[in-house]
Parts: C-alpha cells; structure tokens; sequence
C-alpha cells in the first residue's frame, strides 16, 4: 500500500530524524494485539519482535502531523489501493460513528447525539466504501456536526481528486451494508491469527 513510502516522505518533507513508519507500524500492531493509550503503547513496543527505537515524544508528534497531512495521506492510500484491486464506484456507501471524550468540551470535541449514549464530548468520523466493501476515505469533524452535512462535501472532493470514476448511487447507511467480501474478512482474520502466533512464539522461546 505503500505507507513507508508515505511516512519517508513525511519524514523528509518536515526534517525528521526519527523513522515514522516504524512509529506507525507500532502504533497498527499495538491497535490490534493490545488496545492502549499512546503511553502503554510506548512501553508495551519494547516487547514487540522489530526494533521500535523512538521515544513517546515522538509518537506525539508523530500523531500531529500525520493529522496535518490527512488528506494527502489518504489521496496516496486511495491511488496506491487502485493499483492493488480493482475498485467499484458505481455505488459507494457512508457511514458515520462517533467517538467520546473524558474532557471538557472544546472547539473539536462538542456534545452532540452520542452512538454509545455516552453525556460527554464527541469527535464524529464519517467512512466511505466502495460497492464491494472496501474503504476509500474518511472525514473528522466536530461532534455536534450533523451527519448529512459532512457526506456531500467529502464526496465532491473525491470526485473532483478522480473525475475517472462515475458515481451512479450514493447511500448513507445506519449501519454498514452492501456485501461485505469475504475475501476481506478471511484475510484480516489470518493476519490476526499470524500476529498472535508470533506474539505468543516471542513470549514463549525467546522470554
């Protein structure tokens, strides 16, 4: 998918002196084996198979400017996926979710209709898919943002970055439909189970 090409090219673009594909190789492996704060993570690295050599202050600022660059991330992802599959934009679905905040409120994370029932600050995010399930863009806004007003403007920006692809139907889904592929599925679950094996395999010959 070409992400360390991305992270270098991050890396060269704001002088870094630190590998952020390593930083964000860590933060991927520790999401799916061990869900944490970036603090945990941090500690939690030195346990992994790789050599994750950085300090938590480099996750910070590593997170901050990966949220600079969001779009032009994603502009590369998007191009980069094409080359591996053969997407289908005839109909493309979006989806919105909410994620709460144990702070105060402020000019990002607002109150608003929370998904979990949760009274606390919320930070939206909105998903496209193409028409076999896959992914191919995402939005963040502010958690009082209604969901129909963040769906047109992200999918105008789509289509102007790809004048390509024609969309003949565009759904906003309650929950996540269209057929999900199974191809997907079978593969996320064997790289789960491939994590996990050589998660276990490092405790147990190595400790």
């Amino acid at each position: 998918m070409g992400i360390d090409k991305i992270c270098n090219n991050i890396k060269y673009k704001y002088h870094f002196t630190f590998d952020i594909n390593s930083i964000v190789e860590c933060l991927v492996f520790s999401r799916i084996i061990w869900p944490a704060s970036k603090l945990s993570t941090y500690k939690q690295s030195k346990k992994f198979i790789g050599n994750y050599d950085f300090d938590i202050q480099h996750i910070y600022r590593t997170l901050s400017y990966l949220s600079k660059e969001m779009n032009n991330i994603q502009k590369q992802l998007f191009d980069y996926s094409n080359k591996v599959i053969n997407r289908n934009y005839k109909v493309i679905y979006y989806d919105c979710t909410n994620y709460f905040f144990y702070t105060e409120e402020n000019d990002f994370q607002k109150y608003g209709i929370s998904k979990q029932h949760q009274p606390l600050p919320l930070v939206q995010m909105g998903l496209f898919m193409d028409a076999d399930g896959y992914p191919f863009a995402m939005n963040i806004n502010p958690g009082n943002t209604s969901e129909t007003k963040t769906m047109i403007p992200t999918e105008k920006e789509f289509l102007d970055k790809s004048p390509k692809y024609t969309v003949e139907r565009l759904d906003h889904t309650e929950e996540i439909r269209g057929d999900l592929n199974n191809k997907i599925i079978t593969v996320i679950i064997l790289i789960l189970l491939s994590i996990i094996f050589l998660y276990n395999f490092y405790y147990i010959y190595i400790f």
